[in-house]
């Protein structure tokens, strides 16, 4: 008998603390993705900025004329500071998103923002849009931002597609 109420009250603690073992699970989750997102506008401001220091433009840095990178790869394989300077790199690697589920490619797992776009030439900023139509500038070309490519509502109620 003794077992029985001390099963039904293990049972119980259980029970209770699972949902809050999940929202710790998202939270964590969460703060690695806003760390993740910080930590690569972070390193294209950087990009932007040295690119924009340098007088002519390299296509072989991979910097686009707007001074931003055609492809998140160039922040981690670096560019040339000068014509013989050594690479700087802005990244260790590539970014994962943590919702992503495990094997996800790196394209899949984000949205990026840019003022080109690849397949109909779109030349324009996302500025001051939504993320709808920031869908719709959005390209393989001088990436200057990027989203989550996650459906799901975070816990403070914003969606993390917005982030």
């Amino acid at each position: 008998m003794e077992m029985v109420v001390v099963l039904a009250i293990l049972s119980l603690l259980a029970a209770l603390a699972a949902p809050h073992a999940r929202m710790n699970l998202k939270r964590d989750k969460e703060i690695q993705l806003r760390e993740t997102l910080r930590t690569v506008r972070a390193a294209l401001d950087r990009f932007h900025a040295d690119m924009m220091k340098r007088k002519e433009k390299d296509p072989k840095g991979g910097a686009s004329p707007n001074g931003y990178p055609y492809t998140v790869q160039t922040l981690v394989d670096g560019s040339e500071k000068a014509a013989n300077g050594p690479k700087k790199r802005y990244l260790r690697s590539l970014p994962v998103n943590p919702f992503a589920p495990a094997g996800t490619p790196f394209q899949a797992q984000w949205t990026f923002v840019s003022y080109q776009r690849g397949d109909a030439g779109i030349t324009s900023s996302s500025y001051g849009t939504t993320l709808a139509e920031v869908q719709t500038v959005s390209g393989d070309k001088d990436i200057y931002d990027l989203h989550a490519k996650t459906d799901g509502i975070a816990l403070d109620g914003s969606r993390y597609a917005d982030w």
